[in-house]
């Protein structure tokens, strides 16, 4: 490492001394560099927006966002890299805070899915039973008025059989006066 900016150094946690001539691998965890060695960028002349991390001065892992640009004389060979590092660790925080609260939210619909799977099902149950219900109450409803037409029948009978009765009684008695006479 031959330059870099105040931010750099604030990040890494590192003096101008601790930077000066440090190799660039060792701002890396030996996974990282070997995934960053394994994209060949110094092949492709430049790779951006690359997660990754770095270790600070303290050897605590620093998750980061960086574009690295390879640097070339006049006969195309690498002389360096010039590196831009943004801090990611609180967009990776709200990620997985994010990720917790899609994780809750799918399990509340989940089990709010299932409540109204439920609560659908007792309701089809019981308009199911509601309809066996009304055609019940209206075959019984149907049979109630067959039945209340046969008693007005019945009792149109019971009054012409009276009223012929009736008759019959007064045609009878001043016949039979008649007759006796």
């Amino acid at each position: 490492i031959v330059a870099w900016n105040p931010f750099a150094a604030n990040l890494l946690g590192m003096t101008d001394g601790d930077l000066l001539h440090k190799p660039v691998k060792e701002l890396y965890p030996p996974e990282e560099w070997a995934n960053i060695r394994s994209l060949n960028i110094r092949k492709l002349g430049m790779r951006h927006h690359l997660e990754t991390k770095i270790l600070n001065k303290r050897g605590e892992l620093i998750e980061v966002d960086i574009s690295i640009s390879i640097l070339k004389d006049a006969a195309g060979s690498v002389t360096g890299s010039i590196g831009i590092i943004r801090d990611i660790r609180e967009r990776k925080l709200a990620e997985v805070e994010l990720e917790k609260y899609r994780k809750h939210l799918e399990e509340f619909v989940d089990k709010r899915t299932d409540e109204l799977r439920t609560v659908n099902e007792s309701l089809r149950h019981e308009n199911i039973e509601r309809m066996k219900a009304e055609d019940a109450l209206k075959k019984a409803y149907e049979e109630l008025q067959k039945t209340q037409g046969q008693l007005i029948q019945i009792e149109k009978m019971q009054v012409a059989g009276g009223l012929a009765s009736g008759v019959a009684h007064e045609v009878k008695n001043p016949l039979m006066i008649i007759q006796q006479g």
